[in-house]
């Protein structure tokens, strides 16, 4: 704790997050009202933008159990602050749905995001260092932008045609790139002290190329970049699959933004009486 009231940046590597918010569906704006929304479960979070999220189960909010007699419909709308990239819907570990934003088809041929991310442990000290570069063969890099770096002292340090070099630390959260190249047949060679890899276009499908780096969900993740960005706004609902009878079926929503922000509401937890 560095005893900075209202500082929500970082000013080292070992706290290099943010701060989050959680936002509350509250009856009234006291504290009475609060402190029952936030014991009702009635609440999200975020990795620390304004994030608008509204999660429902047959008309229960965020935070209810829920007991059905058939599989049950969940309404869900996001309001970013940055354009959507995935807004998905997990029971449990598992992601169960995952709505689609754009079209899978429309990428940008000359340009990729390389996001990496994850922690060493869950208790304090749980950062790792992802001080690195990323080189390019056969082609040379035009245009680098720097994706989700929370810490000030961090980001990119070197850039040249054929190389680029960070400093970079995470916590559970990402840090990232977004690199513009040409090249009709590239490689590039990622290093740095969790993981070194090499990789191609052609190991870049529909969906992300993952890395795993051990840790906790430590990984790093490469995909295309959309030639128009997607909507800050989506309204959807999902009609579950299975529900498992006499068991406790907890179902919750995660968004994540092209900026690399975060949110995630508090689990509904769905109950079956019997099966339809």
């Amino acid at each position: 704790h560095t005893c900075r009231p209202g500082a929500s940046y970082p000013t080292k590597p070992s706290l290099n997050c943010k701060n989050g918010l959680t936002g509350i569906y509250a009856e009234g704006l006291n504290r009475e009202s609060i402190l029952e929304a936030l014991k009702a479960k009635c609440c999200y979070a975020t990795t620390g933008e304004r994030i608008i999220l509204k999660f429902f189960c047959d008309g229960y909010p965020m935070g209810s159990t829920v007991n059905v007699d058939c599989l049950p419909t969940m309404d869900v709308e996001v309001v970013g602050t940055a354009p959507l990239e995935k807004v998905e819907i997990l029971l449990g570990k598992e992601v169960v749905y995952s709505h689609p934003i754009k079209d899978k088809r429309d990428f940008k041929q000359d340009e990729i995001k390389i996001l990496w991310g994850g922690a060493d442990t869950t208790t304090r000290g749980r950062h790792t260092v992802w001080d690195g570069e990323i080189r390019i063969e056969n082609g040379k890099f035009i245009k680098v932008i720097p994706v989700a770096f929370d810490n000030p002292k961090q980001g990119i340090k070197q850039y040249n045609d054929s190389i680029v070099s960070w400093e970079s630390s995470t916590s559970g959260d990402v840090d990232g790139l977004i690199i513009k190249f040409d090249a009709e047949d590239p490689g590039f060679t990622f290093n740095s002290k969790p993981v070194k890899f090499e990789f191609g276009l052609s190991d870049i499908n529909d969906s992300a190329y993952i890395i795993n780096a051990g840790g906790i969900n430590r990984r790093v993740e490469i995909s295309k970049v959309p030639n128009e960005c997607g909507p800050t706004r989506i309204k959807f609902n999902y009609k579950a699959s299975e529900i498992k009878q006499g068991a406790v079926n907890p179902y919750y929503v995660r968004v994540t933004q092209a900026d690399g922000e975060m949110a995630w509401s508090s689990p509904i937890y769905i109950i079956g009486n019997r099966e339809e």
